[in-house]
């Protein structure tokens, strides 16, 4: 995290004359070191090498409580942190929320909201954190510093998806999805910005006069009743409520570990003849009630 030249010429026009200033983090400095009217008063950051490389900055590194108060004016500067990494930090988690024991005239955040998960939370705390006369500057990445933040929850990991998707619908296409169980907790920008329709249960539809049945297909073997029943817990908008209150870094772990992911066993052919007789039946007592067709997923079969 770092202020820039563009944000500290945007700071300079502000009135941070004797006023009391929290930083999110400790941030790099930097400066075009001609905007300084003390340079000759510092000297660089011990490890000012390795943040030059970091950034791909050629100018000096000052210290970050010089340059706020002897240069913007700032009576006093506290910083803030999940961890020490200055030594002069208060500890705090940003995903939760704070009570806080003082107001300030400014919070700045350079670049630490956007390793945050709980975002609503974390700018919720900064509104409340200013004094009502105060000031809020918020200076994160460009756009293209992708994968920056966000180590499990990043803009990138569906963005092939959601753009060829978004295209489609704009150019007219009719897109519906119908829910499986990794889709349990869709919430309004698939369902509104996304596709035309939603499903989180089975659904049918006619097409020039071929009825269709169309289902994920969890859930469906006649001796999957763990999974029945785990499936009308983890739906419910009770347990839904409970497993937000969890921070998203451990909700994360809990779902890599119980989707085991990196562990599918390999179905034998016995089990996927005992599997492909089991959806035979199922579809028979649709296509008994009038359906033409069913399309079915979930069981990975390659067929």
């Amino acid at each position: 995290m770092a202020i820039n030249t563009l944000t500290f010429e945007i700071l300079k026009q502000l009135n941070t004359k004797q006023k009391i200033c929290l930083c999110l983090g400790y941030p790099d400095m930097c400066v075009n070191p001609q905007l300084f009217k003390h340079t000759h008063e510092y000297n660089e950051v011990p490890n000012a090498d390795k943040i030059k490389k970091f950034h791909g900055w050629d100018g000096p590194i000052y210290k970050s409580t010089d340059i706020f108060t002897k240069e913007l004016g700032f009576k006093e500067v506290e910083y803030a942190d999940i961890e020490k990494h200055e030594g002069s930090e208060t500890i705090f988690d940003l995903n939760f929320f704070i009570n806080w024991k003082k107001k300030y005239d400014f919070i700045i955040d350079a670049g630490t909201a956007e390793h945050c998960f709980n975002l609503g939370q974390v700018f919720d705390n900064i509104r409340r954190g200013v004094n009502s006369n105060g000031g809020i500057i918020i200076h994160v990445n460009p756009l293209n510093w992708l994968n920056h933040g966000f180590w499990n929850i990043n803009p990138t990991a569906y963005f092939d998806f959601y753009n060829k998707a978004y295209q489609l619908k704009k150019a007219g296409v009719n897109l519906r999805f119908i829910a499986g169980n990794h889709d349990y907790w869709l919430l309004d920008f698939m369902k509104e910005k996304i596709m035309n329709e939603t499903y989180f249960d089975d659904t049918t539809f006619s097409l020039k006069g071929k009825n269709f049945y169309i289902t994920h297909g969890d859930g469906l073997l006649s001796w999957d009743y763990g999974y029945r029943i785990l499936k009308k817990i983890i739906r419910s908008p009770f347990f839904t409520w409970c497993f937000r209150l969890l921070h998203p870094t451990i909700g994360y772990s809990i779902a890599k570990k119980v989707s085991r992911t990196e562990n599918h066993p390999e179905h034998s052919e016995q089990l996927k003849e005992k599997i492909r007789n089991e959806l035979t039946k199922f579809a028979s007592g649709h296509f008994e009630k009038g359906f033409d067709y069913m399309v079915c997923g979930h069981y990975h079969l390659n067929e």
